[in-house]
């Protein structure tokens, strides 16, 4: 089949360029993919970060992508819809994630269909609206949101959250592929634990990636001053998108500052493996969310997840197989997990376990994406 795919890809960096690489990657193993990036993502303003592209000396990289969208600049909007219409595809695969996209979106949406009204168009929805929410996010996702034929979610709420806005659309919930082949170097514990000067029989949790309110940083700081029966400590590594003195006043008031190391940089691909090698568990605070790709890093490694009992992470985690789920936002149910986890030694049961759970997710995803493409394509075509 011939395919177009819009969306970020390598030299971008985060949790979502990583997606669209692997999946136009995987795309091209079997079908003809124009691949359309970005000339550029956001304005400084809107992207706290110090920089939007990635810094790892050994990264997933794709050949063949045209690098031209814009959305500041009405004419790389029309490039890209003549730039569909001379491939032709068969069928056009878009990334939806933040309302900031919704205009150059819509009109290449609009202008495509208007070029090539018989291609069915499959939008992968990674968020219906912003985690930081906005009054207007719901607005700005519906009106883009009825253009696909088809909408991909990776989780019930946000599949749940799309039928309450758009009550007619087509829509298939699919389980959040594995980054298999994001981490290049992998580490035994002694060898990462003596890298980053930690002791080898110290328990050591980890908070990986973005530190965002969402994220729920704030009660897993307040968590461990709870947990008293055994030293715990904490490893906070990712670039703070978030009032950093905040926590670091947090921290001094909770007197836990000798109890957590903070690496306030995005993570390079070769060294991902280092914190999860160190780690005896994940923790994933969060207040909401629609998935996580820092999950499927804990998957990839087998290292077990304490996690918020949210949807997007909530349906992967078997309890007391894989990891443990708690109450989002309860600082006292999180402890209790901590010290469950820590005093009964659930670790090396639970990574035995995740290295048999795994399935190739991708696999799945692609062929859904084949049957949804021909299913659409039929239907426009009559």
């Amino acid at each position: 089949m011939r395919l177009a795919l819009i969306g970020p890809v390598y030299p971008y960096r985060g949790g979502i360029a990583h997606y669209t690489t692997f999946l136009a990657q995987r795309l091209r193993n079997a079908h003809d993919v124009l691949v359309i990036s970005f000339r550029r993502q956001y304005p400084r303003w809107l992207f706290p970060g110090r920089s939007d592209r990635d810094p790892s000396a050994q990264s997933i990289q794709i050949e063949n992508v045209h690098y031209i969208l814009d959305p500041f600049s009405i004419l790389s909007w029309f490039k890209t819809v003549a730039l569909l219409k001379s491939f032709g595809p068969e069928l056009l695969l878009t990334q939806w994630w933040t309302p900031f996209w919704m205009p150059s979106l819509t009109a290449i949406l609009y202008f495509f269909r208007k070029a090539c009204p018989r291609v069915p168009v499959v939008t992968i929805c990674h968020n219906i609206i912003s985690h930081e929410e906005h009054w207007w996010d719901n607005l700005i996702a519906r009106l883009f949101l009825r253009l696909p034929d088809h909408c991909i979610v990776h989780s019930e709420s946000s599949k749940l959250h799309l039928l309450r806005l758009i009550p007619d659309a087509k829509t298939t919930l699919l389980d959040f592929p594995q980054y298999e082949g994001l981490i290049p170097v992998s580490y035994s514990r002694t060898e990462a634990r003596h890298e980053l000067d930690v002791s080898e029989d110290e328990p050591i949790l980890l908070f990986f990636g973005f530190v965002r309110p969402y994220k729920g940083l704030e009660y897993l700081l307040r968590a461990l001053a709870r947990v008293n029966s055994s030293p715990v400590k904490l490893l906070v590594v990712g670039e703070f998108w978030h009032d950093r003195q905040s926590y670091l006043q947090l921290i001094d008031s909770l007197g836990i500052g000798d109890r957590v190391l903070i690496i306030d940089e995005y993570v390079p691909n070769e060294r991902i493996g280092l914190y999860f090698a160190t780690a005896d568990a994940l923790v994933l605070p969060y207040v909401k969310t629609s998935q996580s790709a820092v999950m499927q890093l804990a998957f990839e490694t087998n290292v077990p997840i304490i996690a918020s009992n949210v949807s997007g992470i909530g349906e992967y985690i078997a309890e007391g197989i894989n990891g443990l789920l708690v109450q989002p936002g309860s600082v006292d149910d999180l402890a209790r997990a901590i010290a469950l986890y820590f005093q009964n030694d659930l670790g090396p049961a639970m990574r035995q376990n995740m290295a048999g759970l795994k399935s190739d997710r991708w696999e799945i995803l692609i062929d859904r994406i084949m049957e949804i493409g021909n299913l659409e394509g039929s239907s426009r075509k009559t």
